[in-house]
């Protein structure tokens, strides 16, 4: 054996190991449950922080207003969009009392963005559950109720989801892939090693208010 089978040996053997690591870290991060929350439709506020996201957030909106089993409010906050975000948010909630709108025009000194246009957000707050979500993120019917169903488990005390990424090409999957493995990895961590400690995913972050 050659040195350069020696060193192509190494890589597989190293490809091997993250392969195994790769593998025990989904086992920790498992899918979302099929059950659904028991007893009385839990109460949840969807905060929507949202910056020049007019072409998508009127479907995220009434994607969210769809959401089954729970008693939904929605707050969408505006974070100083420059286009017609905070006008289509405003004419849905005009028809719909369960959405309400929260326009921010400074930021204050010391905080970014999304991170204030959540706390935002949060004070606008009246359910048992806050879900912090983004603009261009649609969920399917069911997920905040099985999500809520999962966030009750005694071991559970906040829920983060991956998001899939619609009509990605096989390019697009495989950044995605990469870019998602560190990701897998501090979940799993969370998870499974640190019980005490937290990960999320900022699509999808449900709590307690």
């Amino acid at each position: 054996m050659d040195a350069l089978d020696v060193v192509f040996a190494l890589v597989a053997l190293l490809w091997c190991v993250l392969a195994a690591r790769g593998l025990a870290d989904l086992a920790a991060v498992p899918d979302l449950p099929r059950e659904r929350a028991s007893g009385p439709p839990p109460s949840v506020t969807v905060v929507v922080p949202a910056r020049d996201e007019e072409a998508r957030i009127g479907t995220t909106v009434e994607r969210l207003l769809a959401q089954t089993g729970v008693e939904l409010e929605l707050v969408v906050v505006d974070d100083r969009s420059r286009d017609r975000t905070a006008e289509i948010a405003a004419e849905i909630a005009s028809r719909d009392a369960r959405v309400r709108l929260v326009r921010v025009t400074e930021l204050p000194e010391g905080w970014l963005g999304k991170p204030h246009a959540c706390q935002r957000g949060a004070e606008e707050a009246r359910s048992e559950w806050i879900l912090f979500t983004d603009g261009d993120v649609w969920l399917a019917p069911d997920v905040l109720d099985r999500s809520i169903a999962a966030a009750r488990a005694p071991d559970a005390r906040h829920v983060t989801l991956a998001a899939r990424l619609a009509n990605a090409t096989l390019l697009a999957q495989a950044g995605v892939a990469a870019f998602a493995a560190p990701l897998v990895a501090e979940l799993a961590r969370a998870n499974r090693d640190r019980p005490r400690s937290g990960a999320g995913i900022g699509a999808f972050n449900l709590v307690r208010a």
